[in-house]
């Protein structure tokens, strides 16, 4: 085998093992694009749940604070009423004075 051939047949099995590579590699590509795209689908799904989450947490913190108003309120109607038995008893004894 002359040195020309013998480099033919190097470069002829370094090709094909490139050629191998490239192949794998584009196998690898294709793959990992497949999978970037179900995790930006998965992302996107994440954040809708997020945003849904968010909306649920903010009607929650209204409705508490509603909550809190209304208890207020009837602490308030209860205090009213105390102060308007107490006038009633002062006015009470004053007209029978």
């Amino acid at each position: 085998m002359t040195d020309q051939e013998r480099q033919l047949t190097e470069f002829t099995s370094i090709f094909h093992m490139l050629g191998m590579q490239l192949r794998t590699l584009r196998t690898d590509n294709a793959r990992l694009h497949d999978e970037m795209q179900r995790l930006e689908e998965k992302v996107s799904q994440l954040n809708q749940q997020l945003a849904q989450k968010q909306s649920e947490y903010d009607m929650l913190k209204m409705a508490k604070m509603v909550e809190i108003t209304d208890g207020d309120l009837a602490h308030a109607r209860t205090k009213v009423s105390k102060l308007i038995r107490e006038v009633n008893k002062c006015i009470n004894l004053l007209s029978d004075q």
